[in-house]
């Protein structure tokens, strides 16, 4: 006796077209994330290197030497690592036929990123 239930569950399972694919990751997706977490570290350590320098001279960092310059520079730069790290998230975010996790982490760790460091601008500002 043919059973028409498992011939169907046979021949559908069978087919290339009919198997289940596994969706990979984004690359660009992983690649916001990596920017974003490296230039988030990155500018942490640089704020942190930033109030040392100021506690440690007796007037305050010169706003005219060439370490204020440099980390004014490094500054700009990682401000623009993160923007990238954003720009990759939102094409790994796109990207229908890949996973969105690690994009929607890059956007997320960048933006984050921004609002610390506005608060710290904000707060370096109303202190002094």
């Amino acid at each position: 006796m043919n059973n028409q239930f498992t011939n169907d569950y046979a021949t559908h399972t069978n087919e290339p077209d009919q198997m289940v694919h596994k969706m990979k990751h984004s690359g660009f997706g992983i690649a916001s994330f990596a920017t974003s977490l490296a230039f988030a570290l990155g500018l942490f350590a640089l704020v942190v290197v930033a109030g040392v320098i100021e506690m440690n001279s007796p007037e305050g960092m010169d706003e005219e030497s060439t370490t204020a310059v440099v980390i004014g520079l490094m500054l700009f730069a990682g401000i623009f690592g993160e923007v990238l790290a954003i720009i990759l998230g939102i094409v790994g975010v796109a990207q229908s036929s890949h996973k969105k996790v690690f994009g929607i982490l890059g956007i997320s760790i960048s933006l984050l990123t921004f609002a610390l460091l506005a608060a710290l601008i904000v707060l370096g500002m109303t202190a002094g």
